[in-house]
C-alpha cells in the first residue's frame, strides 16, 4: 500500500531492527529503493519510504505490505495491469484495509454486534478488478467498503460502499440484496439502486 508523504512532515524514527532489515533487503521489488533511514512507527503501523526508479517520487509504504508481497511496486507501475485505472490503486488500500480488519478483533469494540468474518477474495488483483467492473462509474474516493451482513463474510455478494456518514447514494452503488422485489435497499428502507444495474456476477482469476 502506497501512502503520500507530505514535504517538510517530520516523524519520530526508530531503529531498524537487524532481522527486519534481512527481510527488507530480500525483497524482489519492481523498481523500489528503499531508504531504510526512514523506517518508523505511527501509532503502532510500521512505515517506510522508498524512492521509485520510473516515476522519481518518493512515498511512503506499510512495511508489513511489502513483507506479505502485496506492495512490490509504486503505483505508476501497479496500475499499469489495470490500463492505467488510478481508482485500482485506492482499491489496493481499501482491500488491505479489509486483510487487516480480518486479521483483528476490531469488531468486539464496536457499538453494534458484528462477526469477523473472512475475505474470501483470492486476491488483491481479484478484488480490484472484481470492484472496477461492478462500479464502473464509482471513483471510489472518501468512501470505503462494509458487509450488508455484519456476520458474512468480505465476499462479493455481501459487500457495499458506503460514505463516512453512513449509506447515502453512491454509499449504495455496490450493494447486492436479495429482497423479494430484486430492489437494492439501504438500512433506513429507501430505494437506491436496482441490482440490475450492477454486476453481480464475481469476477474468476
Amino acid at each position: 500500500m502506497t501512502l503520500h508523504l507530505q514535504p517538510g512532515m517530520q516523524y519520530p524514527k526508530f531503529d531498524l531492527p537487524q532481522g527486519l532489515e534481512k527481510k527488507l533487503d530480500l525483497l524482489q521489488l519492481n523498481g523500489l529503493k528503499i531508504w531504510k533511514n526512514t523506517f518508523r512507527r505511527e501509532e503502532g503501523i510500521r512505515f517506510i519510504d522508498a524512492m521509485c526508479s520510473y516515476c522519481k517520487k518518493p512515498e511512503k509504504y506499510y512495511v508489513d505490505s511489502l513483507l506479505r508481497g502485496t506492495t512490490k511496486a509504486c503505483a505508476c507501475q501497479r496500475n499499469r495491469k489495470y490500463g492505467g485505472d488510478p481508482r485500482a490503486d485506492i482499491l489496493g488500500e481499501r482491500y488491505d484495509c479489509i486483510v487487516r480488519r480480518c486479521k483483528r478483533d476490531s469488531h468486539r469494540q464496536s457499538k453494534g454486534p458484528k462477526g469477523k468474518g473472512k475475505c474470501t477474495f483470492a486476491s488483491r488483483e481479484h478484488f480490484i478488478r472484481w470492484a472496477l467492473k461492478t462500479g464502473p462509474d464509482a471513483d471510489f474516493k472518501g468512501i470505503g467498503f462494509e458487509r450488508v451482513d455484519d456476520h458474512g463474510d468480505y465476499s462479493p455478494d455481501n459487500l457495499r460502499l458506503v460514505t463516512p456518514g453512513g449509506l447515502s447514494g453512491i454509499g449504495m452503488i455496490m450493494c447486492i440484496f436479495r429482497s423479494k422485489d430484486r430492489r437494492c435497499t439501504g438500512a433506513i428502507g429507501r430505494v437506491l439502486i436496482a441490482p440490475e444495474q450492477l454486476s453481480p456476477t464475481p469476477l474468476r482469476e
